[in-house]
């Protein structure tokens, strides 16, 4: 046994020996493919050490949530899916692979949603336009796939209560990684470039298609709109808002969260905010506690005004407040105005007209027309032939592009032009059970150790409904939101104790 360990040993230490080699070679012709080759094999070995704790890389790499600036340019959360996919097919082929199958209302809707997306790809297929065909756009309905099969072994796996007590733990770890490395690449881009975080810092005139409408008033800090919005979960899930308001040292995280809020420059940021604290106060302390929030939120807001007459606050501060009543300035409340009214033209032109969307019935799926395909490229190659190209003459370029893009910034119009109004009902209605679903393990969990947890995943589905039909959203959003909400809904209802489970 002794020589063996020894043998063992020995082959250990030449192997780390032949790779230092390898590394202080590489590294000095070829840096960055290094990096990367060593980042590659390191995932591969954590997750290989995982085993059937695999999934945890999923809450931690969704909240991480950056794009990799890699080959085919995919986020950390559809990486950590085709790794989760991958182990655990190996895993159930050596028969290692914990999991129940067990058929309920949810999965019923995760069903009838892939069904939508099946039947809009059979009647418009896509390939990778190598053999010619009208239509290209397979990566959307790929990672729609995965994402699908990711949401259905997740929904069956049976875990142990130690490694579902992680799930809060990693989301926060990776919340703040988030905000940690998106700072990093807001004061050092050439960092930052290489995960999506460079231009966390941006014009709204900067971007696609926005300077139609004059907001070059007004910055634009995207990462401090997520930072916001994960601090008020957190904080809701831990502890009453209203309590919080007047602890020494939630006070501050609160206040945070709302400048943070304000100082991205979205006006949705502050809506996620307040309904954010909204539910997890109706959940803590009932409806009187609404009333009383609701009444503190309008006293702050008319202080703000007040201030601002004062001392005015940053434009981009201002135009994140534009949609609320105050003393802000008429150029932010135009500008808003102004984003508002160039998104609603959009609109009307797709469900108005059939330029835009062939089928609204069935809608016209992932993909993209070739003609689509070649208005983007001659967009970006010389404007004037996208204008000689243009369908419709009424809207701008820049709206063209939004629209053959399929970005409405609108979940239901972006939901009709995929898979039309019919798939839009089945969506909207199975975002609205989901919701039904995490209030009552919400419920079920309360005055126990899980009720953080399940406001952690709870919340944001609880109002994602509101959010992506009155206020921002897209397909692609709705559906992954969907899938990943009904999938960890129920893990947490095949794997808390009975005492918690909901019937």
């Amino acid at each position: 046994m002794t020589d063996s360990r020894s043998i063992f040993g020995i082959f250990i230490f030449i192997g780390i020996l032949l790779f230092a080699v390898w590394l202080g070679v590489s590294i000095v012709t070829d840096q960055i493919e290094t990096l990367m080759y060593v980042a590659a094999g390191g995932t591969l070995i954590t997750c290989a050490l995982l085993g059937r704790k695999i999934w945890l890389i999923l809450p931690l790499m969704g909240a991480l949530n950056f794009t990799l600036m890699i080959s085919g340019t995919p986020d950390t959360l559809l990486l950590a899916q085709c790794l989760f996919v991958g182990f655990c097919v190996m895993q159930f082929f050596i028969r290692r692979l914990p999991f129940k199958i067990r058929i309920t209302e949810l999965e019923i809707w995760m069903l009838l949603v892939a069904i939508c997306v099946g039947q809009v790809y059979l009647r418009n297929p896509v390939g990778l336009n190598i053999f010619g065909g009208s239509s290209v756009g397979a990566r959307p309905y790929a990672v729609f796939g995965i994402t699908f099969i990711t949401c259905v072994i997740l929904s069956c796996l049976r875990v142990g209560i130690t490694d579902i007590r992680w799930v809060f733990r990693l989301s926060v770890i990776g919340g703040l990684l988030n905000f940690a490395m998106s700072t990093l690449g807001h004061f050092v881009p050439r960092i930052g470039v290489w995960y999506g975080a460079a231009a966390v810092n941006t014009s709204a005139a900067d971007l696609p298609g926005m300077s139609s409408y004059n907001l070059n008033q007004a910055d634009r800090i995207g990462f401090l709109g997520q930072a916001s919005n994960n601090i008020a979960l957190w904080i809701s899930c831990l502890k009453s808002p209203i309590r919080a308001c007047f602890h020494p040292l939630w006070a501050p995280l609160v206040l945070l969260s709302f400048a943070f809020a304000a100082l991205s420059g979205f006006r949705n940021e502050i809506a996620t905010v307040g309904l954010t604290y909204l539910v997890g106060i109706a959940y803590r302390g009932g409806f009187h506690s609404v009333v009383i929030a609701t009444m503190t939120l309008v006293f702050g807001i008319a202080l703000l005004a007040f201030v601002n007459l004062a001392a005015p606050l940053p434009s981009n501060v201002q135009r994140s407040l534009s949609f609320l009543p105050g003393t802000w300035e008429e150029t932010h409340v135009e500008d808003a105005e102004g984003s508002t009214e160039w998104r609603v033209v959009m609109w009307e032109e797709a469900l108005l007209t059939d330029h835009w969307i062939q089928n609204k019935i069935l809608g016209d799926g992932l993909g993209m027309t070739r003609e689509e395909l070649n208005y983007i490229s001659s967009f970006g190659d010389n404007q004037t032939k996208a204008q000689s190209i243009s369908r419709s003459g009424k809207l701008s370029l820049q709206q063209e592009f939004m629209m053959a893009s399929n970005n409405y910034h609108s979940g239901p119009v972006s939901t009709i032009r995929t898979i039309g109004y019919f798939g839009l009902c089945v969506l909207i209605l199975a975002q609205i059970r989901l919701a039904i679903h995490a209030h009552r393990l919400i419920k079920r969990a309360k005055n126990t150790e899980w009720f953080p947890l399940t406001l952690l995943i709870g919340i944001p589905l609880i109002i994602f409904p509101f959010f992506w039909v009155f206020i921002y959203g897209s397909f692609a959003g709705g559906i992954e939101t969907f899938l990943g909400g009904a999938a960890m809904i129920r893990l947490l209802q095949n794997n808390l104790p009975a005492t918690n489970h909901p019937t």
